[in-house]
């Protein structure tokens, strides 16, 4: 559970685009450090 003191109950629409935004540019740099170390395939550790 991410809210473990239960204090938010609400998540503003505005959230939605920043998060999409926040993992599209972490899957980025993911993306070329998989590059750098010469591998095709995306790992956990490349996040």
């Amino acid at each position: 559970m991410i809210d473990e003191g239960g204090l938010i109950n609400n998540v503003a629409e505005e959230v939605e685009p920043a998060l999409e935004k926040k993992v599209e540019e972490d899957l980025k740099k993911a993306i070329e450090r998989a590059k750098s170390n010469q591998r095709k395939t995306l790992l956990a550790r490349d996040l």
